[in-house]
């Protein structure tokens, strides 16, 4: 059986590093992009069940901007947003965009997996 997919769309390398270890120490294949347009190109090769995304991808970029457009390419494609930042204005627009959840940094792994298993499950998908 293949193993669950996962993607980290975040441009800081140490947190892509961080959620990589923790989920593949759980048996997830995991990869990670730095920008929209590493994500889109993942998308498109590894076919991502989840999809964690940073609010904040550098000073220019948001992750709400490239939302749509990651659920344009799959629109079963379940997406955890990360953030630094709990504004309920931001949580309201994401969730109206397709966000299926969020997972505030810093975050813990009891928190990580525990969100994974939730969203993952809504999809029937076993590792």
């Amino acid at each position: 059986m293949d193993k669950t997919r996962i993607l980290v769309v975040d441009d800081e390398k140490g947190i892509c590093n961080i959620i990589r270890k923790l989920l593949t120490a759980k048996d997830y294949q995991v990869f990670c992009a730095m920008n929209p347009e590493e994500a889109i190109e993942a998308i498109n090769k590894e076919r991502p069940h989840l999809v964690f995304l940073d609010i904040r991808l550098g000073d220019n970029i948001s992750g709400l901007d490239v939302l749509p457009k990651l659920k344009k390419l799959d629109k079963k494609l379940k997406i955890i947003m990360l953030t630094g930042l709990e504004d309920a204005e931001t949580i309201r627009k994401a969730k109206t965009q397709g966000a299926d959840d969020f997972i505030s940094k810093p975050f813990d792994l009891e928190c990580l997996d525990f969100i994974v298993a939730q969203t993952l499950s809504q999809l029937s998908i076993r590792k």
